[in-house]
């Protein structure tokens, strides 16, 4: 009887270790990273808007949250899962 509370109260610590553990590292790689390091850069950007199909290029854009925009046109509407 002694030995089956031991091995319960083992399987239940380590499954509690592994969730914690799991719930942790989901938390850390859904952070935003704070510290960015430039890896290139454009010349051009082209854009294709899905309404008119047609390809036009810009100087800069607007990098958010949400997507890439410029002035008021946005690449994409769709909101950040919580």
């Amino acid at each position: 009887m002694r030995a089956e509370v031991v091995a319960s109260a083992t399987v239940g610590l380590a499954t509690l270790a592994a969730v914690a553990a799991a719930v942790l590292l989901y938390r850390r790689r859904k952070r935003i990273p704070t510290r960015w390091r430039q890896v290139g850069v454009l010349d051009k950007i082209f854009t294709t808007p899905i309404k008119s199909g047609f390809l036009s290029e810009c100087d800069e854009m607007v990098c958010q949250v949400e997507g890439l925009r410029q002035g008021r046109h946005r690449d994409r509407l769709a909101r950040p899962a919580a």
